[in-house]
């Protein structure tokens, strides 16, 4: 008796161990994307800056409207002897236009530093919106703008960014 529910232990577990492999996954739709950026930088006596960045975002779609993004952005050019960086992460809407043109919109939250000549970071709220082209079923370009901050002396970070990327 004892050998029998072992054997018939052992069979159902067999059988129900590989229940979960013969599904298919569900599959996590990432993709990441590499750009220019212009960051502006006015300064509280109306001077201002644009150095150039590069910036990268990664991101991966909730649903088929919303996604959840991180940026990363760093200097690659200078202007006046001022660099940036920045940081963030961003809820982006998206909706179609037509089949292969999307618009978004991003609101977020971003850490931009400054080093060089000017010194100094902010903590800020950042919005904007953008057009994306879809080149390839996994390939596509986008523009976008956004303000990454504003400060309580009329100082603001805002920039235009090109960038191409890719769905994994």
């Amino acid at each position: 008796m004892k050998t029998t529910i072992r054997v018939l232990t052992s069979v159902v577990l067999v059988f129900t161990t590989n229940v979960p492999y013969a599904q298919d996954r569900p599959s996590i739709d990432l993709y990441g994307e590499v750009g220019a950026l212009h960051l502006k930088i006015k300064f509280a006596d109306g001077s201002t800056v644009v150095p150039k960045l590069v910036r990268t975002t990664v991101g991966t779609n909730i649903n088929e409207n919303l996604a959840i993004e991180g940026i990363l952005g760093s200097t690659f050019n200078r202007d006046e002897e001022v660099s940036a960086t920045m940081a963030g992460a961003f809820l982006r809407s998206h909706y179609p236009v037509t089949e292969d043109i999307e618009l978004f919109g991003r609101l977020g939250r971003t850490r931009t530093i400054l080093g060089g000549a000017a010194s100094g970071s902010m903590n800020q709220t950042a919005y904007g919106l953008g057009l994306q082209k879809q080149f390839t079923k996994d390939v596509y370009g986008q523009i976008d703008y956004l303000l990454y901050g504003r400060g309580p002396k009329s100082e603001s970070v805002r920039g235009l960014s090109v960038s191409v990327g890719t769905r994994f």
